[in-house]
């Protein structure tokens, strides 16, 4: 795709209107036949998926489509008038799972965003390169498209167990059981199951812990913002690494996570807003909802309460060892006393009403 001309704002503005032409006036548009339809999804799915374009790579579905129709035709009126006809189908055909779930991620109902996009397809390509189960051999032209179950149930382990607690992966589970096939014509040892389906339950799966995880990490930044200044020094990260990660070496691991991230105010001081706060913790793995499990040596599926009292017995033992360490280097001073006073005071009261999920 020519990334230059795929990255100008007037052609936004173009793949919209014919969005809401394909919408407006489906009846009136000469769509792409039903077999027509499903063939080019399985090719921009494949072409997408296996690009090695990092320009691609970042394009949402709706710029990729239209940016590929636009290299196959030359020409531009040509083009805008096959992303409507395929626009168009999308929104006639929606009552097949397979193109309702392009049709969302185009944004043309239901709207998939550009991560839960890219979920859909590295599960697809995961899925693909599984060497589990026998190979079932779909045409491009079916509407649904089949996978052994045994891979379905190998996938959704490798992407949810142990991230969930057990009452939220017996519920997977059984939603994913729900979508077994027995009956197809050439038996599946373990029965098969429809692409689509499956993986519009990981994709839901995979934004329902995307939210989980940024509510977490709100909470954390919230509880460690000692001087309540919306945002958090050294000193406070360090708190939190010994907190929450024990097996974190913070006192010597904390400044390299911290000045890797950190802006500085107009006087100077170093700080994490959230959004640095949020980076940081992405790239090191911490702060995590299974490691807090962990920690608190409670499964994660524990009433919160138990995490709090857990947390209320184990605090006074941290504030002693950070103390120690504190005085070791000469820098124990009334300060850090207030400081750790506030935390304790935080988690006897406002952190028990905290949104956190723990």
């Amino acid at each position: 795709i020519n990334s230059e001309y795929m990255g100008k704002k007037q052609d936004y503005i173009i793949i919209s209107e014919l969005k809401q032409a394909a919408i407006q006036n489906k009846s009136k548009i000469c769509s792409l036949p039903n077999k027509m339809l499903l063939r080019m999804i399985t090719y921009f799915y494949n072409v997408r998926m296996y690009s090695k374009s990092h320009v691609i790579q970042q394009l949402n579905l709706p710029s990729y489509v239209y940016g590929e129709l636009l290299n196959r035709y030359g020409l531009k009126s040509v083009a805008d008038k096959k992303f409507l006809q395929i626009m168009a189908g999308c929104v006639i055909h929606k009552g097949i799972l397979r193109v309702r779930m392009f049709g969302r991620m185009l944004g043309l109902y239901e709207e998939y965003s550009h991560d839960e996009f890219k979920c859909y397809l590295d599960t697809l390509e995961f899925l693909e390169n599984m060497n589990v189960g026998c190979t079932i051999n779909n045409a491009d032209t079916d509407e649904q498209h089949y996978i052994p179950f045994i891979k379905a149930q190998e996938c959704a382990k490798v992407y949810f167990e142990g991230k969930l607690a057990e009452v939220e992966w017996l519920a997977l589970n059984e939603k994913i059981e729900k979508g077994r096939i027995i009956s197809l014509k050439n038996k599946i040892p373990g029965g098969a199951i429809e692409v689509d389906y499956f993986i519009e339950i990981i994709v839901t799966e995979y934004a329902t812990l995307t939210r989980k995880a940024q509510l977490i990490l709100e909470d954390l930044f919230i509880a460690g913002d000692l001087d309540l200044n919306g945002l958090l020094t050294l000193d406070e990260l360090e708190i939190l690494l010994i907190s929450i990660e024990p097996q974190i070496d913070a006192q010597r691991e904390a400044p390299k996570m911290f000045y890797e991230f950190a802006d500085a105010t107009d006087d100077n001081i170093e700080f994490l807003s959230l959004q640095k706060f949020a980076a940081m913790a992405a790239k090191y793995h911490i702060f995590t909802a299974k490691t807090q499990s962990i920690f608190l040596k409670q499964s994660i599926d524990t009433d919160f309460s138990a995490f709090v009292e857990q947390a209320k017995i184990t605090f006074p033992a941290m504030r002693g060892m950070l103390k120690e360490r504190l005085d070791r280097a000469g820098m124990y001073s009334e300060v850090w006393e207030a400081r750790f006073a506030e935390f304790n005071k935080r988690l006897q009261g406002q952190i028990y009403t905290m949104r956190s999920i723990w």
